[in-house]
């Protein structure tokens, strides 16, 4: 992604981590680089997204898979929405004015190619999963959050992902749906991005229905106990002198 960087701010952004484009006279973040410390040189013309999806549960999905590159073990995660979950359509009724209506769907869903996500989701996001990031697609031409290897730093596509049958976030089988673990979230969601329809399985993967738990409650560490050691027993008057003569 191709960055505005003011002359006096150059060394700044090249310790980030931007590279410098002769041929295109201009700084860019490279392949794999999170875009997110950038933000104030971004040079694009990509409309501000409202966030356009919202659901009153909704759950964090972890879940085990291989880096399509390195074939690493990884971890990737995903956001399930429980049936009843809203998306907004907005339309233009004149040359100033657009129209908003909220769609509800009763079906089980993963959200995915999230170009936007509220900041207390993004923070659990990231807390549970550091490569979890936004990054820009030349694929699909604009920024999203996405998973990476953490050994390789590839992004793992959300097509994979998401949209193909069989895959991590788009189960078929009971088998394929307890391969993840759902985590409540505790917060509203709310995000802009797709969302894939008829998650029949989505029952099936463990935590599911469980609202107890939210992701962001403290992990409770407990600690093990160390068993008292058994105090030294007495000697006697003759082992002492004993040991004496000894030394």
């Amino acid at each position: 992604m191709d960055l505005k960087v003011p002359y006096s701010e150059k060394e700044e952004a090249k310790r980030l981590g931007a590279r410098w484009s002769p041929e295109r006279r201009c700084w860019y973040v490279p392949e794999g680089v999170s875009l997110t410390p950038f933000s104030r040189w971004w040079k694009t013309t990509e409309k501000t997204f409202d966030l356009d999806i919202r659901a009153d549960e909704a759950y964090l999905v972890i879940a085990p898979e291989h880096c399509w590159r390195c074939n690493a073990p990884i971890t990737v995660i995903g956001f399930l929405l429980a049936p009843g979950f809203e998306v907004q359509d907005s339309w233009e009724s004149g040359p100033d004015e657009v129209i908003g209506h909220w769609t509800q769907y009763d079906d089980w869903s993963f959200a995915h190619y999230l170009r936007a996500l509220s900041p207390e989701i993004s923070r659990i996001a990231t807390a549970r999963s550091p490569t979890y990031r936004l990054v820009y697609s030349k694929a699909v031409e604009c920024r999203y959050w996405a998973n990476h290897c953490p050994s390789c730093s590839v992004r793992q596509g959300d097509f994979n992902l998401f949209r193909e049958p069989g895959g991590v976030f788009m189960p078929t089988t009971e088998y394929e749906a307890r391969r993840g673990r759902a985590l409540a979230l505790g917060p509203y969601f709310e995000a802009t991005g797709d969302f894939s329809l008829g998650i029949d399985m989505a029952k099936a993967i463990p935590g599911v229905g469980d609202l107890r738990q939210p992701t962001f409650a403290p992990v409770e560490r407990v600690a093990t106990p160390i068993a008292p050691r058994s105090p030294p027993k007495p000697q006697s008057f003759w082992s002492r002198l004993a040991s004496l003569f000894r030394d």
